[in-house]
């Protein structure tokens, strides 16, 4: 396991699309969101919804069946995370890797839609997970600086908290009922179902942007988004 240590320089001048280049590896997605984000940046008020999916299997596009894929390594669990915004319809989805859990994707699919809104903006985001809902909620809550450690998912987490607090913004995370019929949330679940099956996939990149030292625990260079202590339970088990 590595411990890999990030030193932040500070920025001169505040870029408006700082997060989407810290966190968001050069791409089609970070072309997509920085285009969303200049067409709301005027906007006060948005209103989104959110959906993850999980999908068991491969990618459709590897046309391969479980069955031959001997290699351990080709087994996947196909992840997806969209958002639209309801007053634009403006829709984004993508495919993430790793972790894999319909929370991930939900909370996934939550820092997507935060990243394309503007400062000072109001922001309602509907969802029907319940666990993203309250997972959220008790980061927030939390009072400690190491609170992250209790929480799966902890760098989507730091994220969103992150973002909520440099735009200003005043989030409201509204449950709704699944396959309830909603358009708007059925079209979310779509979405989300695409993304997950997409032959390119997006990761988080570690960068909080401060000038305080931080550290990540990484396992074969990938980034360690369980409870830590469970993880290296897990482990030793194995």
């Amino acid at each position: 396991m590595n411990l890999w240590i990030l030193i932040s320089i500070p920025h001169d001048q505040r870029d408006d699309n700082i997060w989407i280049n810290r966190w968001i590896r050069p791409s089609d997605d970070k072309d997509h969101l920085i285009e969303i984000k200049d067409s709301l940046n005027s906007v006060d008020e948005l209103s989104f919804y959110t959906d993850g999916s999980v999908q068991n299997g491969i990618p459709s596009h590897l046309r391969q069946r479980l069955d031959d894929c001997l290699d351990y390594r080709s087994m996947v669990i196909n992840q997806g995370a969209a958002f639209v915004e309801i007053s634009s319809n403006l829709q984004f989805f993508t495919r993430i890797v790793n972790w894999p859990s319909s929370t991930r994707a939900e909370l996934f699919a939550i820092l997507l839609a935060l990243l394309v809104c503007p400062r000072d903006c109001r922001v309602k985001i509907y969802t029907d997970s319940n666990c993203s809902i309250s997972t959220i909620t008790r980061f927030l809550r939390s009072r400690s600086k190491f609170c992250s450690r209790g929480f799966n998912n902890s760098l989507i987490l730091i994220y969103i908290g992150i973002l909520i607090r440099d735009r200003n913004l005043d989030l409201e995370l509204i449950k709704v009922k699944a396959h309830a019929g909603d358009p708007w949330n059925e079209l979310a679940d779509e979405l989300a179902k695409k993304g997950a099956v997409l032959s390119t996939y997006h990761q988080l990149t570690f960068n909080f942007g401060s000038q305080a030292c931080r550290f990540s625990p990484h396992f074969e260079n990938t980034l360690i988004e369980q409870k830590l202590r469970n993880f290296l339970s897990t482990m030793g088990t194995v």
